[in-house]
Order: structure tokens, then sequence, then C-alpha cells
């Protein structure tokens, strides 16, 4: 099974899969990301961070299954032989790897109001016009996906620890 936990920014996305991966141990799947490291983040558990002359290689070179150019960096999800764990993908990543695994791909949505979204990153240090300007982005490119309404699982993000014991009870279900 896949699990991929996706919705806009600051929706709590990789704190979920790093509580899943760590309390839980549920496997991670790399994603690949050009973006700069956050404070607290680390180079291949969080994402592996490339260049973007490394990134375009892997992708030129079929080691990626998806990726997608967000915010003037490029994100991706590394191929691997074990196609099993947890996954945080915006929503033409989402598609595209449901499309590509449709009996295995599990899409959990996570909703989280605009102000503490923009709190959330503002708190880990994201550039103020940059979290207002993402939270515009996010709301168009969200709701024009329709991704929302083909999530297994839509989960109010306000308590992370809730977050998790439904997503637990979604692949306990399956």
């Amino acid at each position: 099974m896949i699990i991929v936990i996706t919705g806009p920014s600051g929706s709590g996305k990789t704190t979920i899969r790093r509580i899943l991966n760590s309390e839980y141990g549920m496997p991670t799947l790399k994603n690949v990301t050009t973006r700069p490291k956050r404070p607290g983040e680390k180079d291949g558990v969080d994402y592996l961070f490339v260049t973007v002359g490394e990134f375009r290689r892997m992708r030129d070179e079929g080691l990626l299954l998806e990726w997608v150019e967000y915010s003037g960096n490029f994100y991706g999800l590394k191929r691997t032989d074990n196609m099993s764990g947890v996954t945080v993908l915006e929503t033409q990543g989402a598609k595209k790897l449901r499309s590509m695994f449709p009996e295995e791909v599990r899409i959990v949505y996570l909703e989280v109001p605009e102000h503490i979204r923009i709190k959330r990153m503002l708190d880990r240090g994201d550039d103020p016009g940059e979290a207002y300007e993402r939270v515009q982005r996010d709301r168009e490119r969200f709701e024009k996906s329709g991704l929302k309404d083909q999530a297994d699982l839509v989960v109010d993000n306000m308590d992370m620890h809730r977050a998790v014991k439904e997503i637990l009870s979604l692949v306990q279900a399956v």
C-alpha cells in the first residue's frame, strides 16, 4: 500500500509523515527536492536534497516516478523496487501515482484553516511574503484539482495525533 499525504502548504504533511514513520514504523518513500533544507530537516530522512542539475539527471535517467515544479523548486518521488509506504505529494503527483498504482494508492487530504497554515509556515521560518503567496496559489491549485473529492480520507489536521489515528484506521481497514 502507498499512502499519499497531500494538502496545501502548512497543512502538516511532512509532520504527519514523520510521525507515521518514527512512531509507527511505516516506511517512507523517498521524495527528492531542489529546495533548501528548512531548520531541523535532514538530508536522506525528510527529503533527498539535490541540485537542479542532479534532479534533472535523475528525471532524465528515469529514476523519478513523478515530478513537478512548485514554488520555483523541483519535487519528485524516487523510483524504488518496493513501492510500499508513505509519501508526501502535491495534487498532480498524487493523481499521477494513483493512475500508476490504482489498487495500491490511498490518498489522504489534510485540511487546516488558512490562518493556521500561515502561522505554521511563519513558525518554521518561511518568508512571510512567500507564505502568503503560497496560500493564495494553493487556494486555486487545490480547489481546481478536485483532489479533495477524490481522496480516500479527508482529515481535519488541527490535532496531529488524532489525524495520525484516522490515517492508521484507513491503513488497517485495507
